[in-house]
Parts: structure tokens; C-alpha cells; sequence
């Protein structure tokens, strides 16, 4: 066999399969993003796209396993809902990892500079459970993939910061968003609390996102027209440097990123106490400094809607 050939039994390996099958559904995401960018898509157009990828991973079978979950709960789950909740949740990490980080895409190197930070600290993840053979499948599809991420990323980012010379567009952030929700996915292999890990790891951008939304429901304005009001967009309008603020950026990234590692090492439930308690202290230093308001350039209407 020559060197690079694959036998049946390689190619149809788990793991390449995994590989395969995020590399598909990455392509897809990819290709959205750049219809986006050419021709401004509607965001039912985005969404059956990513949902298209998502669709990909559940066909090779990166779904979460939910029976780690329900057996200590002692609750019955049939194999058929299992599977309803699968989609479900493969689908809703897609969409919403996706846009997330589509969204945080508005400063010069603050997608890709948050993006490096949170696949570093997964990439430590998976290497700390690949150290103890954790999954036979999953660790190196893991580190494959997270390394692939961190490359890609850091070599885009010296480029992308300000003053940028090159942008990565919709096609780049929803790129990877779609890897990023992939990577999450695959930690939800077997023990919940490197799911949970990997979810605070990417908690800027669900800060941000969520802060968009709630404050868009909250004064009455389209879900999905973009505005003014990120939590970046904020920053900037109060006064802070662009420089400061993607710097700031940076660290709330890399406090999740350390809080997400550091409660990865403790017992599940104990774990998921202290994820609650981190979301609602964010959630309440948002609301008390006014960055559920609009007000000023932060109701300002954007000529592009979000996804």
C-alpha cells in the first residue's frame, strides 16, 4: 500500500469519520457565511444553512450523550427520544455557537483573538483527558481538530488586529463558530462535566449574545436586526480606546477560559453550582451597569442584520 492510502477499515474508522464529517459540515458553514457576505442573506436563509451542517455532525454521530445525564437522575429516557433530544441540542449548538461568534465579530481581531483564547483552553482539555485515555475515538479527533483551530487562528490573528489588513467576514466567524460547537459536542462524549467545561470556556460569546437578545426583547425591538448594543459596541461608546477594549475583551475571555479549566478538576453537581452562580454574577453586573439599555448610538440600527 502506497504511503497516504487509506484501507476500508482506515476510512471508515471512527475517528476519520468524525473528522470527515466536521470537515463537511465546516465547508457548509463556510459557504453560508460567504453567500452571506456577497449577498446578504435573510436570517431564515442562514439558519437552514447552519442547520444543514449541524446535520452533518448528527449523521456521523457526534450527538451528546445523554444517558450520562439521565441515569444518575435516575430517569428513563427511550432510545427514540434520546435521539429527538440529540438533534435538538446538536442543532441549537450549531446555531447558536455559530451566530455567536458571528456576532462578536465586530472589532478588529476581537473574534479571532477570543476564538484563540477559548480553543487554547479546550485544546488543554483535550489533552488532559487524551493524557488518561479518556475515549479511544475522541481524544485525538479533539486535539486534531482543536490544534487545527488554535493554528488557523493565531496565524490569522497578527493580520486581523488593528489596524487590520485582512477580515475574515461572515464566512471566517461562522467557520468557526460551526468547529467550535463540534468541539463542544464532542466533549459531551461520556462525563458531563467536560460538556459543562467547554460551555464556560465560550462564555463571552454567550455573554454577548445573550445580553443582544434580552435587551433587544426588553425594549421591543427586533430579535434579529443588529444594532449598536453589543457589549463591545457599549465599550466603545463610553468612551473606551478600540485598542482597551478588545484588550478587555481578551481577559473576560480568558476569566471564563480559567474558570471553566479550574472547575473541570471538581465533582460534577459541585462544578455545575458554580457555572449558575458565574452566568448570574455576569448577568447581574450587565444589568447594573446598563448594558441592557437603549439608549443614544446603542439603539443605533445597523445596515446589515444579524444572523
Amino acid at each position: 500500500m502506497g504511503i497516504g492510502c487509506l484501507s476500508h477499515e482506515e476510512f471508515s474508522s471512527p475517528a476519520l469519520k468524525w473528522l470527515l464529517g466536521i470537515l463537511a459540515g465546516a465547508a457548509i458553514a463556510c459557504f453560508v457565511g460567504l453567500a452571506d457576505d456577497i449577498f446578504d442573506m435573510k436570517p431564515r436563509q442562514k439558519f437552514f444553512g447552519q442547520i444543514c451542517a449541524a446535520v452533518i455532525l448528527l449523521m456521523v454521530g457526534i450527538i451528546p450523550n445523554l444517558y450520562r445525564i439521565t441515569d444518575p437522575l435516575n430517569i428513563s429516557l427511550s432510545n427514540s427520544i434520546a435521539m429527538i433530544f440529540s438533534v435538538v441540542i446538536v442543532v441549537f449548538f450549531v446555531l447558536g455557537a455559530t451566530n455567536s461568534l458571528n456576532l462578536l465579530d465586530g472589532l478588529d481581531g476581537l473574534c479571532a483573538g477570543v476564538t484563540a483564547i477559548i480553543t487554547m483552553a479546550m485544546l488543554l482539555l483535550s489533552v488532559h483527558l487524551a493524557t488518561w485515555g479518556y475515549s479511544e475515538v475522541g481524544d485525538p479527533v479533539r486535539i486534531i481538530v482543536c490544534l487545527g483551530l488554535v493554528g488557523g487562528v493565531c496565524g490569522f490573528l497578527p493580520f486581523n488586529r488593528y489596524p487590520a489588513k485582512i477580515f475574515m467576514g461572515d464566512a471566517g466567524s461562522m467557520l468557526l463558530g460551526f468547529v467550535v460547537a463540534a468541539v463542544m459536542l464532542l466533549f459531551a462524549e461520556r462525563v458531563p462535566r467536560w460538556w459543562m467545561a467547554s460551555i464556560v470556556v465560550f462564555g463571552l460569546p454567550i455573554l454577548d449574545t445573550a445580553v443582544a437578545l434580552v435587551r433587544r426583547l426588553l425594549n421591543h425591538r427586533p430579535l434579529f436586526v443588529s444594532d449598536r448594543g453589543h457589549i463591545y459596541d457599549q465599550m466603545i461608546d463610553r468612551g473606551i480606546p478600540l485598542r482597551k477594549t478588545v484588550s478587555i475583551s481578551y481577559g473576560l475571555a480568558g476569566l471564563y477560559a480559567v474558570i471553566g479549566l479550574v472547575m473541570s478538576q471538581i465533582r460534577t453537581w459541585y462544578a455545575a453550582g458554580v457555572y449558575v452562580l458565574v452566568f448570574l454574577i455576569s448577568g447581574l453586573i450587565v444589568w447594573k451597569k446598563g448594558y441592557l439599555k437603549m439608549e443614544g448610538l446603542r439603539g443605533a440600527i445597523r445596515e446589515k442584520s444579524d444572523p
